[in-house]
């Protein structure tokens, strides 16, 4: 049984959408030398579905191999959502469909149409993860943004009033493009 984590230190809800919150599971994606994937095991790859409500408890322990699906499907949705790349648009575009093959339309007591699904094995978070890819990239992303720095490289959806959101954390990354920036302008100002 996975064991919840606390998200807020080990994964990141910056993103604005789940599906940004997954391929923000890269830190540091611009640089080489610092990439690190945080699902780094079937385990981490199921907390963070877990957290982000992609599955049920009770369903963690039907997914196995989960990883390698995840990080394919999070890699699919930063290519098709930031290059407009087909190909990755096509591989979640069929996930998409065998989610649709898998689930029936019921109605709720309000009278609203609510997709449903006939069964959950161990590719059902990995389709429900391309299913939320596809409805990002249908819903459209004009205010959707790359974090400033030079080297994080995360993707969120930018809400502020103005869109003029830098950063993907103004605690972070802002603060510290924010302090590079002052130090080299007092460097430069600086009398001999």
């Amino acid at each position: 049984m996975v064991e919840p984590g606390n998200a807020r230190e080990e994964f990141s809800a910056l993103g604005g959408h789940r599906a940004l919150d997954l391929v923000n599971t890269v830190a540091w994606r611009l640089d080489p030398q610092r990439w690190a994937d945080k699902l780094v095991d079937d385990d981490s790859a199921l907390r963070w579905a877990w957290e982000f409500g992609l599955c049920t408890e009770a369903e963690t322990v039907l997914a196995e191999g989960l990883l390698l699906g995840l990080r394919s499907v999070r890699e699919d949705i930063y290519n098709a959502v930031l290059h407009a790349d087909s190909d990755s648009a096509a591989r979640l575009t069929e996930l998409y469909r065998e989610w649709w093959q898998r689930t029936d339309l019921q109605v709720d007591p309000q009278r609203r149409w609510q997709p449903t699904e006939r069964y959950v094995d161990g590719r059902t978070i990995m389709l429900r993860a391309a299913r939320d890819g596809v409805q990002l990239l249908l819903a459209g992303t004009p205010n959707l943004k790359q974090c400033a720095d030079d080297t994080c490289g995360w993707l969120y959806l930018d809400t502020s009033p103005r869109h003029n959101r830098r950063w993907c954390a103004p605690n972070d990354c802002g603060a510290r493009n924010r302090s590079k920036t002052h130090y080299y302008r007092q460097r430069s100002g600086a009398k001999p």
